[in-house]
């Protein structure tokens, strides 16, 4: 029964195919893949309860839609997957899935959602730097990642990221 309630919904969160080759075409990627990244994302902003175009656009920052990426970070670490959450010492398999890295990094936004109650500009920098880096772009507007980007840009960037996406899906 469980099952039968699953695909229902899931059936409720599928792409047409306009927004499906619309989307492939802005990501450049397959049309299978793009089907199964707008159907998981879709699915975990549902389960967390968070903006889809944040995590589209965090996802299309982080990753460039390769689910499976894995980036080196400082101190021996790698994040994992489409939305690259939480530095760990190596990486799951269910983490490289499309449905697994959209579950991760939903879930870990959604902690950094709660914290900054609501406030995507706060859960944006947090997502990438923590509540230090929140503080410290609060205070001056500069900090700079290990990669030497400034982190207090990833809000508009990610938003602009988000708006290109959300057009590409609604023009199909």
């Amino acid at each position: 029964m469980i099952e039968f309630i699953l695909q229902v919904w899931l059936l409720a969160l599928e792409p047409t195919p306009a927004e499906v080759t619309d989307f492939a075409a802005v990501t450049r990627l397959p049309e299978a893949v793009a089907r199964e990244h707008l159907l998981w994302s879709a699915a975990a902003a549902y389960v967390y309860d968070v903006p889809v175009d944040d995590l589209r656009g965090l996802a299309d920052h982080e990753s460039a839609w390769n689910h499976r990426v894995v980036t080196r970070e400082p101190g021996h670490r790698v994040s994992c997957g489409i939305m690259t959450p939480v530095p760990k010492r190596r990486c799951t398999e269910q983490e490289l899935t499309i449905r697994g890295g959209w579950m991760a990094g939903a879930a870990h936004y959604r902690e950094w959602y709660e914290v900054c109650r609501g406030s995507r500009w706060c859960a944006i920098i947090a997502y990438a730097g923590g509540l230090r880096s929140v503080r410290q772009c609060a205070r001056t507007g500069r900090v700079l990642s290990h990669a030497g980007h400034n982190v207090c840009d990833l809000p508009t960037d990610v938003r602009r990221r988000a708006r290109r996406l959300h057009a590409a899906i609604i023009s199909g």
